[in-house]
């Protein structure tokens, strides 16, 4: 049954993104249309899940949403049958059919590839990602912190909720909803970079699958770090020496400190594949609104762009503010080209872009809207709801989020022009200055807007500084997308000097030099398609521990959890140790994967010994830890806890002291052995 609620699921999906695109589009390429059905379905599925949600129940909205999405489609369709709106343009394929093959063999490779290195990829277990999930799935939205539920959850959780959607929806485990969405927008996405260069260059279709293909693997030298193992490898098997991890160079030549080939991204890269999905696909259609000669259902495909531009912001607030600010500022551009009537379509269309993401974007959740107003409006009293990311009620903070200057330190005290960096960027960099050129001569307003865009891109985390511990780590994040268009540009070039020279010597310089850019993606894909990510020896996914096998107490004791309690329904576990998912995970995360519901100890990470940046609500993890020491009544009615689950885990004595201090009831209990699992309810306990 999973399996074919997941097809309709996704065929739903599909099915609405291909007859959209029909429909406001006037779109009848089939390989645009399969791009389209992607990102469409996937992207305004979660755009309108997360705004509906903040009035419906989340778990209805899933499939309310889904309804009107077939019924819109289903309509379309029958009436494109029908001819209601007189004759339509039949489908077809714009692209020959040897470069057909070639472009679909390809995404589906990429598609299958990265779903699979998902899937054997350990799931981010961190408070704010796929546990949250979990409690989405049950009801958490608009979402909270899992660990200190009186707060609103301010970060990109778009990804996220995508995925508790699927999950609940088709009842596939939670990191396998996670790879399949990183699987289908991987695959929109190399189709997004194919279409954006043909939409300036009809007709190149080697052009335009090169460049895809440089997108997604251009590097940096990090690859030739494979060398250094050659030696380590000559003394451990030869000569019979003893050396430490000989093969340490396989995943030092893939890891980069600063920036990744893309493929590295869309999966190392929590939210990765949809940020840069929804990027690339948002500048593909801003051009493609902008060279439109018909203007039918002009309003609805500037609504879907808008949409998705407002998306983007709960996905990677970075990407979106670089998107704006180049949107906004491409028309001015256009003034060098001289054409009046163009100027003014490039003005009409990004005011309405922008004018339709922006208030969206600014109160639709997620972080944007805390940053905004901490810039403006520092924080340093009660309303530190409004200030930024962690906070607590009392927490004070009397900054700016970012300030102009220079951050001759990136993070971790690690200088930004030292030679790892250097070593990063330089190739790409370097090749990057040529291939704008060339653009500047060919396609004027692509190369201005991929200028813009790389600019911005790789210069903010260099000229703008945070003292927010966890905004200033989030600027290297501005580097990500460097590859994706630096290799996009950059394909584009070698692959039109390769077409156009007929001297070999040159040629074959070409090819070097489009073999170094892209070793070091080509490596990574190969290595994790292989081995796996990190590199094992094993096929089956390492996330299948996390959840409790059929018939153990466990498993009874979690259906039991998500049949008679709530998501607004609070559990006390007292455990010398909260990391069930490693010292980085959400504290009590089994628990919470396998229930969906809340276990807070007011501390993001599980590390016992986490700093007071790992502590935001200072005050209630004070009270927390004072409630695991004597079980206050009192305090428990203050954290607002509704049970207790205790197991065999829990200190000697504990149990018996809640019992005396509380008023409990025995609502559940199953012991298996030395196992034992005994759930309470606090008697008198509120919402």
């Amino acid at each position: 049954m999973t399996i074919i609620l997941a097809i309709a699921f996704f065929s739903t999906l599909f099915f609405f993104g291909w007859q959209l695109s029909r429909s406001i589009l006037n779109e009848h390429r089939i390989e645009h249309l399969i791009a389209f059905a992607g990102i469409f379905g996937i992207g305004l599925y979660v755009f309108f899940i997360n705004i509906m949600g903040l009035f419906i129940p989340i778990q209805t909205v899933f499939y309310l949403v889904l309804l009107v999405f077939l019924l819109f489609a289903s309509t379309c369709f029958l009436a494109r049958r029908l001819q209601i709106f007189g004759d339509q343009r039949p489908l077809e394929w714009s692209v020959s059919i040897p470069w057909r093959k070639v472009l679909l063999f390809f995404a589906l490779f990429l598609t299958l590839s990265v779903g699979l290195i998902s899937f054997r990829h350990p799931m981010d277990r961190a408070s704010t990602r796929e546990p949250t999930a979990a409690t989405i799935a049950e009801g958490n939205f608009p979402p909270v912190e899992i660990f200190n539920p009186t707060d609103p959850l301010r970060y990109h959780y778009a990804p996220d909720l995508f995925a508790a959607a699927t999950y609940k929806v088709t009842t596939v485990p939670l990191y396998v909803a996670y790879a399949l969405e990183r699987a289908i927008l991987s695959g929109a996405l190399f189709l997004f970079g194919f279409l954006l260069v043909l939409l300036f260059f009809p007709g190149q279709f080697f052009v335009a699958f090169f460049s895809s293909i440089s997108m997604m693997y251009a590097g940096s030298l990090v690859f030739f770090n494979i060398f250094s193992g050659i030696s380590g490898l000559y003394q451990k098997f030869i000569l019979g020496q003893n050396i430490q991890a000989p093969f340490k160079f396989v995943s030092d030549a893939i890891v980069g400190e600063y920036t990744t080939p893309v493929i590295n991204s869309v999966v190392n890269m929590h939210w990765g594949a949809m940020a840069l999905a929804l990027t690339l696909a948002i500048v593909y259609l801003y051009f493609f609104l902008l060279q439109r000669e018909n203007k039918s259902h002009f309003i609805a495909a500037f609504l879907a762009g808008g949409f998705l531009l407002a998306l983007l912001a709960i996905v990677s607030e970075p990407y979106f503010v670089v998107l704006c600010i180049i949107i906004f500022i491409f028309p001015f551009f256009s003034f060098f080209k001289g054409d009046s009537v163009n100027v003014k379509k490039v003005f009409v269309t990004s005011f309405v872009i922008l004018a339709i993401a922006l208030p969206i974007a600014f109160f639709q959740g997620g972080l944007l809207r805390s940053a905004v107003i901490q810039q403006f409006h520092p924080s340093s009293d009660e309303r530190a709801y409004d200030s930024i990311l962690y906070t607590s009620s009392t927490t004070s903070i009397s900054t700016h989020s970012f300030k102009v200057g220079t951050p001759w330190l990136l993070y971790d005290d690690k200088p930004v022009y030292d030679s790892r960096f250097l070593a990063e960027f330089i190739l790409l960099l370097a090749v990057i200055v040529p291939a704008l050129i060339f653009l500047f001569k060919q396609r004027l307003e692509l190369a201005l807007f991929l200028t813009g865009l790389l600019l911005l891109f790789f210069f903010i985390p260099l000229f703008v500084a945070s003292d927010l511990p966890d905004l200033a780590v989030q600027l290297v994040k501005f580097f990500n997308p460097v590859p994706l268009f630096g290799g996009l540009a950059v394909g584009l070039f070698l692959a039109t000097r390769y077409l156009r020279t007929h001297k070999p010597l040159l040629k074959g310089i070409l090819l070097f030099l489009a073999f170094v850019l892209m070793a070091q993606g080509i490596w990574t894909h190969t290595v994790w398609s292989v081995f796996g990510n990190p590199p094992g020896l094993t096929w089956s996914s390492p996330n299948a521990k996390f959840f409790a096998q059929v018939d153990t107490p466990e498993a009874a004791a979690y259906a039991w959890i998500k049949k008679n309690t709530t998501i607004h329904d609070l559990f006390l576990i007292i455990k010398d140790t909260h990391a069930d998912c490693g010292a980085y995970g959400a504290p009590n995360c089994l628990f919470i994967f396998n229930t969906g519901r809340m276990a807070p100890t007011y501390k993001i990470e599980s590390d016992t010994n986490t700093t007071v940046a790992g502590v935001p609500a200072q005050d209630k993890f004070a009270l927390f830890s004072e409630a695991s020491k004597n079980c206050d009544a009192g305090i428990l009615r203050e954290l607002h806890y509704h049970y207790l689950y205790v197991d065999e885990e829990w200190r000697e004595g504990m149990e018996a002291m809640c019992i005396k201090k509380n008023e409990l009831d025995l609502v559940f209990q199953v012991r298996e052995g030395e196992k034992f699992i005994r759930i309470y309810k606090i008697k008198g306990s509120i919402l």
